[in-house]
């Protein structure tokens, strides 16, 4: 005989109108469908309230892609190379904040990373649209500063001087998430 605790399924239910939430396996935020307010469910186990803006870039008819968009701080405290350095190069571009967007919808692990330093290059002038239908959200907020890490290790490889070490303290504000 076990001596686990039976798994115990427990509905998922508004806490603001009491409906339930049609709530799938990972997924970790909705917008009610009666209320409207947005929900996040907390590595804990809670719901909490969660802002949810929609982009006006998304698309009539197709599902928005649900973004973790967070301000941050690159700070490098080393640099070195094996190669020609590029480490003004870097400087620079870490000298000003930049906004990191981190899917939060299910995709590879490449390609989150791929995505995001593809976004800190070029990122996205995000502007309030309608509320739409999005695809669910399976990134917690809790994984956004080791994703954005591995952002900041893939750029900085992609440099063309051979990285040999980096480190580097990387400080994220709250997030917000922005369906796309």
């Amino acid at each position: 005989m076990s001596s686990q605790a039976p798994i115990r399924l427990i509905p998922l239910i508004c806490p603001n109108c009491q409906s339930p939430l049609p709530a799938k396996v990972d997924e970790r935020a909705w917008v009610c469908e009666t209320c409207q307010r947005g929900l996040l469910l907390a590595s804990d186990g809670t719901l909490c309230a969660q802002d949810i803006f929609f982009s006006n870039q998304m698309k009539p008819g197709e599902k928005g892609h649900p973004y973790w968009v967070a301000p941050g701080q690159v700070t490098i405290s080393e640099r070195s190379t094996y190669g020609g350095s590029r480490s003004q190069e870097s400087q620079q571009f870490w000298a000003v904040p930049r906004l990191f967007f981190i899917p939060a919808f299910e995709t590879s692990f490449e390609q989150v990373v791929a995505s995001g330093v593809d976004l800190l290059h070029r990122p996205l002038q995000v502007q309030p649209g309608l509320p739409g239908p999005f695809l669910p959200v399976v990134t917690p907020p809790e994984d956004l500063r080791t994703l954005a890490e591995f952002m900041v290790y893939s750029l900085e490889a992609e440099r063309k001087d051979a990285l040999k070490t980096l480190k580097f303290t990387v400080r994220l504000d709250p997030p917000q998430l922005w369906v796309i």
